[in-house]
């Protein structure tokens, strides 16, 4: 029975010792999956992944503005494979597609006391963003850039016969100013040269669109609001130096146009919501008790009322 038992052990431990290395083989699995490279990491189920899909493959449908009446919004949303254009015209209501471009269309704006659209999106894949003008009941659409050049930030004058835009038109480089009429956008026109590298883009128009409130960013820490007057071509700094970097974001006029809204964090921690005059040289903090940055502002068509948000905890 001992001479057994030790035939059992022995035949036992040269199967375990010819099959170790084979075993090994087997479990030890590679694969590099161009930023990985996993080493012994089962791969993930086909079902499993399928299952993820109703949580990770999800459209968003940001609003953009309200339709002329008041009662429906437009909205920009994904159902094929990129993010169009759509207008809803009730709560709970069907949404109804106005835009169906190879590109994503961006930075959606409703003409004042109108109904154009203004949208900006990449022509013909070159990444460099064209304004176009919508009409939402045609469907019809023109570009009002010229198509080779970058446009950016593009902002309704008050009473919608005018769109004000940064661009790189004269140079391919520069971050220019430019103003095109709507009747006549082939006659577009550079309103302020940019006089250096930074960034210049319009930020508020007067009431009575003579004047526009001009945001110039040069870094995180320093960026400055100056006012233009587009008749004559007179630029004047109203925040920020060279010599005492700070934020300063430009947010409206106020009612009157005697002053203006904006955000600062000059002399303090947080960015905070300040006011200003023109005829004075120092600004009132407004958001002075709350000690979060102010990161959202928007204000009333009748300029009464301001809504902002802040950053909570950081």
């Amino acid at each position: 029975m001992l001479y057994f038992k030790k035939i059992i052990l022995a035949v036992g431990f040269h199967f375990l010792l010819f099959n170790l290395p084979v075993y090994a083989d087997v479990t030890r699995v590679e694969a590099n999956n161009g930023n990985l490279i996993m080493e012994d990491i089962p791969p993930i189920p086909q079902l499993i992944k399928d299952d993820l899909h109703r949580f990770q493959n999800v459209r968003s449908a940001p609003f953009r503005d309200w339709t002329r009446d008041g009662n429906g919004i437009y909205i920009t949303t994904r159902f094929g494979d990129v993010r169009q254009l759509h207008r809803v015209d009730r709560a709970g209501g069907s949404r109804r597609q106005l835009t169906f471009f190879d590109e994503p269309v961006s930075s959606v704006s409703r003409q004042p006391g109108g109904n154009l659209i203004s949208f900006a999106m990449d022509a013909g894949g070159s990444e460099y963003s064209q304004l176009f003008l919508l009409d939402p009941e045609s469907g019809q659409s023109r570009m009002i850039s010229d198509g080779e050049s970058r446009n950016r930030s593009a902002l309704w004058n008050r009473n919608g016969s005018a769109i004000a835009y940064s661009s790189t038109r004269r140079n391919g480089a520069s971050n220019d100013l430019w103003i095109s009429e709507i009747g006549e956008p082939e006659n577009s026109r550079m309103i302020l040269e940019s006089p250096d590298g930074s960034w210049w883009g319009p930020g508020d128009w007067s009431a009575n669109d003579r004047k526009l409130l001009i945001q110039q960013y040069i870094s995180v820490t320093d960026s400055r609001i100056h006012l233009l007057d587009i008749e004559t071509g007179d630029l004047t700094l109203l925040k920020g130096s060279a010599e005492t970097p700070s934020v300063n974001i430009a947010i409206a006029f106020d009612k009157s146009g005697d002053g203006f809204y904006f955000l600062t964090d000059t002399n303090i921690e947080f960015a905070k919501l300040a006011y200003q005059r023109f005829a004075q040289p120092e600004h009132v903090v407004i958001t002075h008790d709350i000690p979060w940055d102010v990161d959202e502002v928007a204000i009333s068509n009748d300029r009464n009322r301001l809504a902002f948000s802040v950053n909570a905890g950081g």
